[in-house]
């Protein structure tokens, strides 16, 4: 149908293709340019890694491929393993390889949370935890969003191999610089008169109540009903600045589709192009698309537009059932 696809959060290499995908446009960078932010910031001087195991997932085997390519460009060896969730083996087959290398700096790329207390036992085990270890953890295996959530017990495997241990992800300016983001601001300064407008755009309330479902807010049913101080109490969730400019290239492309005599714009194709076309400072930061070796624009955008970074994994309050926030 070539309806135009805008994503938001997803970082898959595969849809990077543009014979395969001609109407996606994406608001984040690939993957490709993910980790090559994981390794320009390894090489930094204050890092400055020269041995590095990266452990992956076959959900994230792709991130393998920008990590363990040093080439010409970086000055750095490197290995790799993929393990398996629910096979004990693939993970002492892939941490056995770093031991055996003696390796210290462990990248570990995997997508869901729960996976970690496995690696963390088995790798307790080979002795690849301690001050001697540095544990590089990618955003979809410790996502910010769940820390508030998580316990351990103090002093498991999983709960010294997380004390200090670095997350690397894409920034959500919302979230991390909140305080001064002009655009936050200005969702923050939205008023009673606005919640109640958007409470009365949601469909009957009694119509879903006997379906399943979250029950949220004041109204029941499955639809969410703000309070009125909605956008002074709440904190958007990760990701919500790239949702807000994936709205805004796809409004930008619809306008400059109009606009364009050599556009087509009843034609769903010649509103993707107008799309890759864009740009603009956006509430994730300035957005463009990349162009590639042919100087042809892809339907990735341009890293250099993307604030990336890492935090820390750092143990709070013990609950009174003895874990570890």
């Amino acid at each position: 149908m070539r309806i135009p696809q805008v994503a938001f959060a997803t970082i898959d290499r595969r849809l990077s293709r543009r014979n395969d995908f001609p109407t996606f446009a994406r608001v984040i960078p690939p993957v490709d340019d993910f980790g090559n932010a994981v390794v320009l910031y390894l090489q930094r001087d204050i890092w400055q890694r020269d041995y590095i195991g990266i452990v992956y997932d076959p959900d994230s085997e792709q991130f393998e491929f920008p990590l363990a390519r040093p080439g010409d460009r970086y000055d750095y060896e490197s290995i790799s393993g993929q393990v398996a969730e629910g096979i004990d083996q693939s993970i002492y087959d892939s941490l056995g390889d770093i031991v055996e290398n003696g390796y210290h700096t462990i990248i570990l790329v995997i997508k869901r949370e729960a996976f970690l207390d496995d690696v963390a036992r088995i790798a307790d085990e080979l002795g690849l935890i301690g001050d001697d270890f540095v544990w590089i953890l990618s955003g979809t295996a410790l996502p910010p969003a769940q820390l508030p959530t998580l316990r351990y017990q103090v002093d498991s495997p999983i709960d010294r191999l997380l004390r200090g241990a670095a997350v690397f992800t894409n920034c959500d300016r919302f979230v991390y610089n909140g305080g001064t983001e002009p655009f936050l601001q200005a969702w923050r300064s939205q008023n009673e008169t606005m919640v109640n407008r958007l409470n009365s755009l949601q469909p009957s309330q009694q119509v879903q109540a006997t379906q399943p479902g979250p029950r949220q807010g004041n109204g029941g049913g499955n639809f969410y009903t703000a309070e009125p101080s909605y956008f002074q109490t709440e904190t958007p969730t990760e990701y919500s600045s790239f949702i807000y400019d994936a709205v805004m290239v796809t409004s930008i492309g619809a306008c400059n589709a109009q606009a364009s005599s050599a556009i087509d714009p009843s034609a769903f194709v010649g509103h993707s192009v107008a799309i890759l076309g864009a740009s603009f400072q956006g509430a994730s930061g300035p957005v463009s698309f990349k162009k590639d070796a042919m100087n042809k624009t892809t339907n990735a955008r341009d890293p250099s537009g993307v604030l990336f970074g890492m935090h820390n994994a750092r143990p709070g309050a013990v609950d009174e059932d003895g874990l570890q926030r």
